[in-house]
């Protein structure tokens, strides 16, 4: 376990960009152009949103400090089995409610316009529920 702390200081941190928003995008690079397109369209619709990039393993503090500070964190991860959001959970302990996956394993690169709807469609869905809940 200490090798894995001191690895930390050796190894590159997360690119954060961080303006305040209430969610959040956590992604690893293979999806950062699709990242950057989607931001781009959801922020033409009114949806503003940070973005976390990691860059390595194991995981930085600062990307817990990132997800305790918006309301939802997507993570963006292009496989079945939610391998980055099972990471979170095991390394960092985060609260699960807080982070919502968007998966795509087709064999093809996850776009843009994938994540947009994702997102959307969770905006619609808990907007929904918080509806119901008052």
């Amino acid at each position: 376990a200490k090798k894995f702390r001191t690895a930390l200081n050796y190894l590159p941190e997360p690119e954060i960009d961080n303006s305040g928003n209430n969610l959040g995008l956590l992604y690893t690079g293979t999806t950062t152009s699709a990242i950057q397109e989607a931001r781009d369209l959801l922020a033409r619709q009114g949806v503003e949103v940070d973005t976390l990039r990691v860059r390595a393993f194991p995981l930085h503090d600062s990307i817990k400090a990132f997800i305790d500070g918006h309301d939802r964190v997507y993570v963006i991860d292009q496989n079945r089995d939610a391998q980055l959001k099972s990471l979170l959970k095991i390394e960092l302990n985060v609260n699960e409610e807080q982070v919502e996956s968007i998966l795509s394993y087709n064999g093809v690169l996850i776009t843009a316009q994938h994540i947009e709807r994702a997102i959307l469609t969770s905006m619609e869905s808990q907007t929904a529920a918080d509806k119901v809940e008052s």
